[in-house]
């Protein structure tokens, strides 16, 4: 398999994983409605859970914090602007990124 068809792949099965615990936790309130600030406070509670799913070694669990870190990232690619950048203190000075 090429490097790209492995990334492709990757990214593939990632955003299945995604898109179920998305799913599983509709439930819960509209990521939209929560600050930037609370996003980001979210993905390093989820980046812990990773590193505590990492020291387990299960490769299910590993992959279902996998998504909830790559979840939490995408909501703030999706939200964040210059603006919330200069307020988080971002080193881009709010640039666009």
């Amino acid at each position: 398999m090429s490097r790209i068809e492995d990334e492709q792949r990757i990214v593939r099965d990632l955003g299945i994983v995604q898109l179920g615990k998305l799913r599983a936790n509709k439930h819960k309130p509209d990521w939209q409605a929560e600050s930037v600030d609370d996003l980001f406070a979210f993905l390093l509670l989820e980046v812990e859970e990773l590193r505590a799913a990492l020291l387990i070694g299960k490769r299910a669990h590993v992959a279902l914090e996998c998504a909830d870190v790559a979840n939490f990232a995408a909501m703030l690619a999706d939200r964040v602007s210059a603006e919330d950048c200069i307020v988080m203190g971002c080193p881009c000075r709010g640039a666009t990124h």
